[in-house]
């Protein structure tokens, strides 16, 4: 799980996209990927949407490089 998330903090998708998108704050997405604080911190709630929202994302985008 942590590894997706992280690869999802290290994509070039914008907080506010993720924002829009997963319903996560913007400044969470800001505060993890500066190191403010660590996925351990989130409620397990945020790292479950996280999490499917990232596979969701990454299984369309292989289906559309098809």
């Amino acid at each position: 799980m942590r590894k997706v998330i992280h690869a999802l903090l290290d994509s070039t998708m914008t907080g506010y996209q993720i924002e829009t998108q997963t319903g996560v704050r913007q400044s969470t997405i800001s505060d993890l990927r500066r190191g403010k604080f660590t996925i351990d911190r989130l409620p397990f709630s945020t790292t479950e949407t996280l999490y499917k929202f990232w596979l969701r994302e990454t299984s369309i985008n292989k289906k559309r490089s098809k």
